[in-house]
């Protein structure tokens, strides 16, 4: 007696979903990205973002950060979708409006990191985007604004010279 194609199809289909839920309730890697810092050793809840443009993400999914200066916590994707890995340049200008002056911390991007940058804040799926610098979620954004010529500048607004510094050190360090 012959099986039918059918009926074995089935079982092997169903033996591979078996198999791929029980890998996966046995995962007990971390979730680090390509882009996660792998030489530091890391808890079991955490995750080193690097510098970058990211995306929020689902509360399940996400990797959870309090905003700088802030209650708030968001749930960031893993992998950013504009990466320290294609800035070229980074520097800190002050700007003066009315008679206070603000610091702020300016990159530029190179023609991947600019498309990247482009796609991402074009986004009509993301309506949020976050800056995170060296695993420091600065800023939760509103993604209205086109940024097509891959320079960004955020205000540094309640952050010491030393932090400004530290940053502007990550991002030179690809961090």
């Amino acid at each position: 007696m012959m099986i039918p194609n059918y009926l074995i199809i089935r079982k092997v289909f169903l033996a591979i979903v078996l198999l791929l839920l029980i890998a996966s309730c046995n995962n007990d890697t971390l979730p680090v990205s390509h882009h996660a810092d792998t030489t530091k050793e890391k808890s079991a809840d955490t995750v080193y973002m690097r510098t970058g443009f990211y995306f929020l993400a689902d509360t399940l999914t996400g990797i959870k950060m309090q905003e700088k200066n802030s209650d708030k916590i968001y749930s960031i994707e893993k992998l950013p979708f504009a990466s320290v890995d294609n800035i070229i340049e980074c520097k800190i200008q002050d700007t003066k409006i009315d008679s206070t002056t603000y610091k702020n911390i300016c990159i530029k991007f190179d023609a991947k990191g600019t498309k990247d940058l482009q796609d991402g804040t074009e986004s009509p799926f993301h309506p949020k985007i976050a800056l995170i610098i060296a695993n420091r979620l600065l800023y939760v954004v509103d993604n209205r604004t086109s940024v097509k010529d891959g320079a960004v500048c955020a205000y540094l607004i309640d952050f010491s010279q030393q932090e400004i510094n530290a940053m502007k050190e990550a991002i030179e360090q690809k961090r």
